[in-house]
């Protein structure tokens, strides 16, 4: 996490501000200023939480106008760094297109640590658009066919700001702790929102799309209704954290197989006697299963369980992360990926930002 502060107050035709970024571990929080009042006046989209090193999305990563992640390659423009030997460098751009020698802006998003300490940013920022927000909650028998039904929103083209997937498990835990009455046994939920000029029209489209997928399906333009909603799908961690001590995994997979790698989930949950509540940013293809187990330390075969997720994921043309990153966990996994030719080079080119190691130690490529 990083501690943000606008400061400068330039905006410029491109709708950017400059926005410094000091190290802040884990701890998150926003110091907001005039700069920042001012950007909203301007209608201009502005950054609340901004994850460089350390990748990280909230429910909205699909659409780039409403996305708090600012850590996709499609927002800094540049980066100020600080390397293992003290040296501050300024990588990347003010300007709108730049290409001059290599990338090392977009190598060091989401380096989680282990190439230097990111200490500023410069950010393109995009301006809100006007219209009203539709909401739609659809709720299908079972999650192979709600997954099956947000493909195929993918495939028509359209890009809701929001398309989030709830499984039966994670569903009725939500329900438990907020007290709602119990849902349909084995029923997935979809929250989608579109917004903008298009967002009648878009909202239209989509619905016929989930019906003839076999969603029930309620539309909204109440602001309101819309956070309720969106509220229920925000509970999921407090909702995880009630059933016991929970392990967060994060695969991504193709869009097109989300029903796919639901099902593959539900193989292991039976093969190990489990339930994995899973939520996923149908958007994009990333899933959030949750391993529960009781005490401190992930049982063996808890391990053993995941391994087989993160197999799945890879089978099916996916990556064993989209937003959670490496760390320690997924290390041993990570060759599997990349393969050893990869994954070498990749620890090279760490070594050369720090040859010593001493940046974020053990992490990613281990010790």
């Amino acid at each position: 996490g990083v501690i943000v502060q606008a400061r400068g107050g330039r905006f410029e035709t491109a709708a950017e501000i400059r926005m410094f970024a000091q190290w802040g571990g884990h701890v998150v929080t926003m110091n907001v200023g005039t700069e920042i009042a001012y950007a909203r006046m301007l209608g201009m989209n502005y950054a609340c939480l901004i994850n460089i090193s350390n990748p990280a999305e909230g429910v909205a990563p699909w659409d780039f106008a409403e996305m708090p992640p600012l850590y996709r390659r499609i927002n800094p423009l540049s980066v100020d760094i600080v390397l293992a030997d003290g040296r501050l460098l300024h990588l990347g751009h003010r300007t709108v297109k730049g290409v001059t020698g290599l990338d090392l802006t977009s190598l060091v998003i989401g380096s989680e640590g282990i190439l230097g300490v990111v200490v500023g940013a410069t950010l393109k920022l995009r301006r809100l658009v006007p219209g009203e927000v539709c909401t739609i909650a659809a709720t299908f028998t079972d999650v192979g066919t709600a997954a099956s039904a947000c493909s195929a929103v993918t495939a028509t083209g359209l890009q809701p700001a929001i398309m989030e997937l709830l499984d039966a498990a994670a569903l009725t835990a939500i329900h438990e702790l907020l007290g709602l009455a119990a849902p349909t046994p084995g029923a997935a939920h979809v929250t989608i929102q579109t917004d903008g000029a298009a967002a009648a029209a878009d909202a239209a489209a989509i619905t016929a799309v989930l019906e003839a997928a076999g969603g029930t399906v309620a539309v909204s333009t109440d602001r309101d209704e819309g956070e309720r909603l969106l509220a229920i799908r925000r509970s999921v961690h407090p909702a995880m954290a009630r059933l016991g001590t929970t392990l967060i995994e994060d695969v991504s997979v193709p869009r097109s197989a989300l029903a796919a790698m639901f099902a593959r989930i539900a193989d292991i949950e039976r093969r190990y006697g489990l339930v994995i509540p899973t939520v996923a940013h149908a958007g994009d293809g990333n899933l959030h299963p949750n391993f529960i187990f009781d005490g401190p330390d992930v049982p063996a075969a808890i391990w053993e369980a995941a391994d087989e997720l993160f197999r799945a994921a890879l089978e099916l043309g996916g990556t064993l992360t989209g937003e959670h990153g490496i760390g320690v966990l997924k290390r041993r996994w990570l060759a599997d990926e990349l393969g050893d030719d990869q994954w070498e080079l990749q620890r090279q080119i760490a070594r050369v930002f720090d040859p010593q190691g001493i940046l974020n130690p053990g992490k990613v490529f281990g010790p």
